[in-house]
């Protein structure tokens, strides 16, 4: 029986909205049973302890000490060198997403105190622990989805080091999900095992109308799963021992002020953004970048050899191809998570243009020239109105489209650039990706306040496990094949 390891985000709970989530994840476990799978569950949070821990799962404890205080440098040392990674480098972008500093203090902030991510006792003891499963139990592929936690990196570096097969669901097309495969730090390719093989080029061609068509989004609109509750339980969710204590020693009026300060600060700042917006031309040539939000894990993780996005913008604008302009643009969804100091510091640059987020994207994508992008679904946006993509991580249109281009090295940018402006999109390459993309993705959300009933979440789990199937079974027989060709 293949044996699957499931590393579960530990910043998920089983209360309120994600009350559903531990019946999903039964399930998914029962399903995949059933196809003579093997699923078992690594806990490394608390709160899904009580409402779901079988005797089949793990769960780590904070107590655990796989190495002595005084032996912890070397540990740490001789596991980094033999793994290939930095417990820095794993433990970071969840920092970045999770820490105090950067949730409370500062969510612009991509530079964490050192105090924050440099202590290694409990980082060394949850790799040894997740190593000692994944090689006593012999787990043929690990799984999990695309949440930032520092234990999801170490399964990947022992998965590597051990020829097993490490595979991440990721939420990155068109609100749909697909699965990747990653070997690499901050490296993954798609698994193009098919879910839905009935998805035709003609629908796809409709999709594609209809979203030129009628200029609207192609996301479908996003759903929540928000608990019920009468008056007097939210009243005694409010009034519990914690919050009296709070309101006793001023907390919850500090955060009430905060707030307020914060917002009139955000207010202001919008302003003096506001006065470095240039004139939207649409008869310039332009490429255009779209800021994205830093804490996204599609940033944090996947794209954060190219964190600080100023800086990257700059190099772009040493390089642009001649006549050329980039326009870049703050997302509307997320205009305080960029700093005015940043947005004046790009529009000093020659040939950058901040223009207003009130310009509507289909405008700007029409009547560019190409796009410039992570791994943004504003690439994907671009494809279909027929302009090339160059992207700088891990994403879902390079290399599966013949438009988008990726560019892993600095030293290559003019040369790509310059391809980009010259390169032409073609229709029916575009359905062609698209249907792609609609056969080898499922609509199963792992997101925790996306299950909306028991009946909802074995219907999911369902689901998810068939595409699952597929993707271990193409894992195993490409691993098959590398094994065959090295032998």
């Amino acid at each position: 029986m293949l044996k699957i390891l499931f590393v579960v985000n530990k910043y998920v709970t089983c209360q309120g909205g994600q009350k559903f989530y531990p019946c999903f994840l039964k399930n998914l476990a029962s399903s995949l049973k059933e196809k003579n799978i093997e699923l078992k569950y690594v806990f490394f949070g608390e709160v899904l302890e009580n409402s779901f821990l079988t005797s089949d799962d793990f769960f780590y404890e904070r107590s655990i000490a796989t190495v002595d205080k005084a032996d912890l440098k070397d540990e740490a040392n001789r596991i980094e060198n033999a793994y290939g990674f930095t417990f820095k480098q794993a433990y970071y972008p969840e920092m970045l997403q999770a820490s105090d500093f950067s949730v409370q203090k500062d969510l612009r902030a991509i530079h964490l105190p050192e105090d924050v991510i440099s202590e290694l006792d409990h980082l060394v003891d949850r790799f040894n622990y997740i190593n000692n499963i994944i090689l006593n139990e012999n787990i043929d592929i690990v799984i999990s989805d695309q949440s930032t936690d520092a234990e999801i990196e170490f399964a990947r570096a022992i998965c590597l080091k051990n020829n097993k097969s490490f595979l991440r669901i990721w939420s990155d097309f068109l609100g749909k999900r697909s699965i990747h495969q990653e070997e690499e730090f901050c490296r993954d390719k798609v698994v193009e095992a098919v879910y839905d093989p009935d998805f035709s080029y003609e629908k796809a061609e409709t999709f594609l109308d209809d979203y030129l068509d009628n200029q609207r989004s192609p996301y479908p609109p996003e759903v929540f799963y928000h608990e019920p509750s009468s008056f007097k339980a939210r009243l005694k969710r409010n009034l519990n021992k914690q919050s009296l204590i709070d309101f006793i020693l001023c907390k919850r009026l500090y955060r009430a002020v905060r707030n307020i300060v914060l917002k009139m600060f955000y207010y202001v700042e919008r302003l003096r953004k506001d006065t470095l917006v240039h004139d939207y031309d649409a008869t310039q040539n332009y490429l255009f970048w779209g800021f994205h939000l830093t804490t996204e894990a599609t940033i944090s993780l996947r794209g954060l050899p190219y964190l600080t996005q100023t800086s990257l913008i700059e190099s772009i604008s040493r390089v642009l191809p001649y006549g050329y302009f980039l326009y870049v643009r703050e997302h509307p969804s997320w205009r305080d998570d960029f700093k005015f100091e940043h947005l004046k510091k790009l529009s000093e640059l020659p040939n950058v243009r901040v223009i207003s987020t009130g310009v509507p994207i289909h405008t700007i994508l029409r009547n560019s020239k190409g796009v410039i992008t992570y791994n943004a679904t504003t690439g994907i946006e671009a494809l279909m109105h027929g302009k090339p993509v160059l992207s700088f991580s891990p994403n879902i249109y390079y290399p599966l489209h013949p438009a988008a281009d990726y560019c892993s090295d600095l030293y290559e940018l003019g040369a790509k650039l310059v391809r980009l402006v010259n390169t032409n999109v073609e229709r029916e390459d575009t359905i062609s990706y698209l249907q792609k993309m609609f056969q080898i993705t499922n609509d199963v959300s792992m997101e925790a306040e996306t299950f909306f009933s028991k009946q909802d979440a074995i219907e999911k789990a369902e689901k998810l496990s068939r595409h699952l199937k597929v993707a271990f079974d193409m894992c195993l027989h490409q691993k098959d094949l590398s094994n065959n060709n090295e032998q």
